[in-house]
């Protein structure tokens, strides 16, 4: 995507201005500007659309194997729901 086609009208005109500003001193000047709303939004779906991908996965995982070991192990072993939970939960933390 090319991002200055991101970008409001009104953040072009103000970065146009800046630059002619710059320009036209002999001083070095850093200017920061607050973006706008709509460029705030396209931020935000860009960055939150994989997290929210990620999440249905490693939810649907995390409940598969759950499953699996509180039937498989929990049975054998004769310990808790919340048991295999935390068993589980070690199991995904270990380094491979």
């Amino acid at each position: 995507m090319d991002i200055a086609k991101m970008i409001s009208q009104s953040a072009r005109t103000e970065l146009s201005q800046v630059r002619r500003k710059l320009a036209e001193s002999s001083t070095s000047v850093h200017v920061v500007m607050d973006p706008s709303k709509r460029d705030l939004r396209i931020h935000a779906l860009t960055q939150g659309i994989p997290f929210i991908g990620f999440g249905i996965m490693d939810n649907a995982i995390l409940i598969w194997a759950g499953d699996l070991i509180d039937q498989r192990l929990g049975v054998v072993l004769g310990i808790s729901t919340l048991c295999a939970a935390a068993i589980g939960n070690i199991i995904r933390y270990v380094p491979s």
